[in-house]
């Protein structure tokens, strides 16, 4: 693999000669790629929902004559009678236009029945003007207070669970299969980055003594008091230094990261005053990443490629996660079968690519500093980032991942043009005043192009 080092500042503090450290036996080279879970064909990317068409349904269970009457913005076309059959296939369906105000009194509760998978909401409080003579449907805009309803929690249909459960394992597996190599690269790391930082703690020490003081001496001015505060965060910097030297932890040192691909980082410097450099014109920080970077640059030259091959898909699979949970967060939309069908193609291709065999790929390592953010962490300074061969697997993943994204976010159907508030629904039966089920619907759950109802 290539490396491509940037040019780095020498350090200019004395450095005591330090013998090279004695670095354990790499792991052997693996015998094949990320052991995948299939992704499998019961995903379905969530759908927001603001009833329970199932439960509808029951209600207008049996046989007979039924009337529906619905909201102007409906109509009573075909796609209205072709919803109507579908959701009571038994019955025959007298259509009428009505607006929900002039056929009934009252609205349904926003107040969702606990303990339930869909949203059910209770019906009390929603009555007929007029009596019916048969079993009667209303359809109709919801006059309810959109703030009320966005408080509401987001309930949705469908889920990518699934997909994300096969990508969890696959991760967890996949961690188990690299940890060998990845512990052997971060001890390889840590011991090259001790073995230097030791002959140069000491003269760091000595620049940062008068800074000891988490607070300046007293009756200090506000400019001394920012210039000590610069100081003791570097001060600070070099007790983490020490503290890498005493024991097997070295929080400060250089490691391994998996975050869309692998690369070397250290943990970035806290939190100072901007104009630091300034201030205390001291080169602790910038001596700290000359050695980790020199650590990186001895370290990643000699790693097995095949494992960087490897611990490269590793990271991608956070891209993976996050094209998925993009794309899986509940929307109002509908999707046609052969269109998540399609989806979950795309999306299988991914996983044969992460779990592929060919490991001999090339690549390169780009030897220059970068910031990123990791979670559980918080940002880290990139000291070698490794960048696949160019149509390698893990970019092949990545590529087909967003593809899934892109391809399901342009074939969701419905996801516009409707009113943000939801339809009211109600049933009534001969006789009945009171409504036998009352609750909501989204507009493109009762009609949405030629899709049938998602029952």
């Amino acid at each position: 693999m290539a490396l491509v080092p940037a040019c780095t500042p020498s350090s200019e503090t004395a450095q005591v000669p330090t013998a090279a450290p004695s670095l354990p036996e790499p792991p052997p080279p693996p015998e094949h790629g990320l052991p995948m879970v299939e992704f499998g064909s019961t995903w379905t990317p969530a759908r927001a929902v603001a009833g329970d068409l199932g439960a509808l349904q029951d209600a207008l269970g049996g046989r007979g004559p039924a009337t529906a009457w619905v909201d102007a913005r409906l109509g009573h076309g075909a796609a209205t009678r072709r919803s109507l059959s579908q959701l009571a296939p038994e019955r025959a369906w007298a259509v009428e236009t009505q607006a929900w105000q002039d056929v009934v009194e009252g609205m349904p509760a926003l107040r969702r029945q606990p303990d339930t998978a869909s949203p059910l909401y209770p019906a009390g409080g929603v009555s007929a003007k007029e009596a019916v003579t048969q079993t009667t449907l209303v359809l109709g805009e919801a006059h309810v207070d959109l703030r009320a309803w966005r408080a509401l929690p987001v309930a949705a249909s469908g889920s990518c669970q699934p997909a994300f459960d096969a990508l969890a394992l696959a991760q967890e597996q996949s961690l188990a299969y690299l940890e060998p190599f990845l512990d052997h690269a971060d001890t390889v790391l840590r011991l090259r980055f001790r073995a230097e930082l030791a002959g140069v703690i000491d003269s760091m020490r000595v620049d940062v003594t008068a800074f000891e003081s988490p607070i300046a001496e007293q009756g200090a001015s506000s400019d001394q008091e920012q210039t000590h505060a610069c100081g003791h965060a570097l001060y600070e910097r070099v007790e983490a230094a020490q503290a890498c030297l005493r024991g097997d932890a070295c929080a400060i040192g250089p490691r391994m990261v998996l975050r869309g691909g692998v690369a070397v980082a250290m943990a970035a410097p806290p939190w100072s005053p901007d104009d630091c450099r300034d201030r205390v014109p001291l080169r602790v920080e910038a001596q700290l990443q000359e050695i980790a970077t020199r650590a990186a640059v001895e370290t990643v030259s000699q790693l097995e490629p095949r494992w960087v091959t490897l611990a490269d898909r590793l990271g991608a699979m956070g891209v993976v996660y996050e094209a998925l949970d993009d794309v899986c967060s509940p929307r109002r939309r509908r999707f046609a079968e052969e269109d998540l069908a399609d989806a979950r193609v795309r999306l299988s291709r991914v996983e044969r690519a992460l779990g592929s065999d060919v490991l001999d790929e090339s690549g390169r390592w780009d030897v220059e500093t970068g910031r990123v953010f990791l979670p559980g962490t918080g940002p880290v300074r990139t000291l070698a980032t490794f960048v696949p061969a160019k149509g390698g697997a893990s970019q092949q993943a990545v590529a087909e991942a967003k593809g899934v994204r892109r391809f399901l976010l342009s074939r969701s159907l419905c996801r516009s043009g409707f009113s943000e508030r939801p339809l009211a629904v109600a049933v009534f039966e001969p006789g009945q005043a009171e409504a036998s089920f009352a609750g909501f619907l989204y507009e493109e759950t009762f009609a949405c192009a030629d899709l049938p109802l998602p029952l």
